[in-house]
């Protein structure tokens, strides 16, 4: 069963979603470099230095003004050399799977950021200055050590995706409602007790995943996300869900699997788009099986 929500959740993405991955902009055609010093010698815009045990970042790096595409992805980088944030014209960073334990407050000198992946590092904590990256679509948090995020992160005006999987959360900032270009928030696997009323104000968000947390219950108004395709709310602690649900007209993918849900909303069948509904290890009677059943004749049910 696992498997096959992770396979519903990424071929809902890649299906229902495109826009949010075509609109990512990659590396544009050049050479890829895998040394510095090749770069140095050709002025290269590209450089690969992916999986090169690493224990720092070359300072070599100052010597190339024009880069925009670095990749320092599966090194053991324990710091931030200060030659990174020289590099004023870089689009696209990857830090993945690294030491790091912060982040420096000058992040913000690369000002034409547009991909940042910081994923799988030891980061306990997130400078406000990260949120002055106005140019930034795409941000990796995934398994970090993050308890809180800053408020500032709400003013990342271009940001479309945004992924907090798998730290150590207990909230989410109320500042993201002001996130009006966020398309995919993924935040599962943390330890989530509340979701503010303010998130529901994000009506252009297409995916909210929310697996694996503590949340008790769902703010009232959360039917004000019109924009919602995809919600993942499975194996929480939810024993009851908002009537306002049922005004997700656009929901193709409700995961609710592994919660304490005894009913569901009454006006169920308004959700007329819903595909796919799973609500796999949940205590419902017979009874509401089957009228779940009868509001949702078009949709794919897992009990």
């Amino acid at each position: 069963m696992k498997r096959l929500i992770l396979n519903l959740i990424w071929v809902f993405a890649l299906v229902a979603c495109p826009q949010i991955f075509a609109q990512i902009p990659t590396p544009k055609q050049g050479m890829v470099y895998t040394s510095v010093q090749q770069a140095v010698m050709n002025k290269g815009t590209l450089l690969n230095l992916r999986n090169q045990e690493l224990e720092e970042a070359p300072t070599e790096l100052s010597k190339l003004p024009q880069l925009k595409f670095l990749n320092l992805m599966k090194n053991g980088l324990t710091s931030w050399n200060p030659s990174i944030l020289e590099l004023k014209k870089l689009e696209v960073l990857n830090i993945r799977q690294n030491k790091l334990t912060d982040v420096p407050t000058q992040i913000d000198r690369l000002e034409n950021l547009i991909r940042l992946n910081l994923a799988k590092n030891n980061i306990e904590e997130l400078p406000a200055s990260l949120g002055n990256l106005s140019k930034l679509r795409l941000l990796h948090l995934t398994k970090n050590q993050l308890i809180t995020l800053p408020t500032a992160l709400g003013n990342l005006k271009s940001l479309r995706v945004l992924d907090i999987d798998k730290n150590k959360l207990t909230t989410i900032p109320d500042s993201f409602s002001k996130l009006t270009s966020l398309r995919s928030l993924i935040a599962g696997y943390n330890k989530i007790k509340v979701l503010p009323k303010e998130i529901c104000e994000m009506k252009q968000l297409n995916k909210l995943n929310l697996e694996h947390n503590s949340l008790k219950a769902l703010p009232e108004n959360i039917g004000m996300m019109k924009g919602l395709h995809a919600l993942i709310l499975s194996s929480n602690q939810l024993k009851s869900l908002p009537e306002s649900l049922t005004q997700l007209n656009q929901l193709e993918l409700l995961i609710l699997s592994n919660n304490k849900i005894a009913k569901m909303p009454e006006k169920l069948g308004q959700l007329a788009k819903l595909r796919t509904l799973i609500l796999s290890g949940n205590p419902l009677s017979a009874q509401e099986k089957n009228r779940i059943k009868k509001a949702l004749p078009q949709c794919d049910i897992r009990f």
